[in-house]
């Protein structure tokens, strides 16, 4: 029988968490070819900084699901100000990024990191979890579907120089 766990990401599990996350940006990388993601190498020590500093911090949470004791998939969440700052919502739950392994998905994984999370937001007494998807990335944003997000208002861009 398959066992899934999900709990907050300890000191022990950063390695593993930081490998997930740069799989998780080399899957974007690859899937939206988007410039934002057009680099040559990524900080490692700097992921483990922002990992770390999460761990400390009441308002940010990176939850990881364990499948059979191994690492199977991450969400990383914090409460942030409301885009909008004239709206009655003053804070919201933010899904800065998550992550399930290739071989896990499908088994209900990223909806188990997600319940969790929203736990935690709604623990904060935030109304509201929110998160930005690029339009290329077929997978999340199909994943993210299924769990109930919707498109409230699109981000645009343009190059000028």
């Amino acid at each position: 029988m398959t066992e899934i766990s999900v709990a907050k990401m300890s000191h022990e599990d950063i390695e593993g968490t930081v490998a997930l996350f740069l799989e998780l940006v080399m899957q974007v990388k690859s899937e939206t070819r988007d410039v934002y993601f057009d680099f040559d190498s990524i900080s490692v020590n700097e992921i483990k900084t922002a990992f770390s500093m999460s761990l400390e911090d009441e308002n940010k949470i990176i939850l990881v699901a364990k499948r059979d004791g191994t690492l199977a998939g991450f969400i990383w969440g914090e409460i942030t100000d409301c885009f909008f700052p004239l709206s009655p919502v003053k804070m919201i739950g933010y899904i800065f990024g998550a992550y399930v392994t290739c071989s896990n998905r499908g088994k209900g994984i990223l909806s188990a990191l997600e319940a969790k999370l929203i736990d935690f937001f709604k623990q904060k007494g935030v109304a509201y979890c929110e998160l930005h998807c690029m339009t290329e990335n077929k997978t999340a944003r199909d994943a993210w579907r299924a769990l109930g997000y919707k498109t409230f208002r699109e981000q645009m861009r343009k190059k000028i120089i």
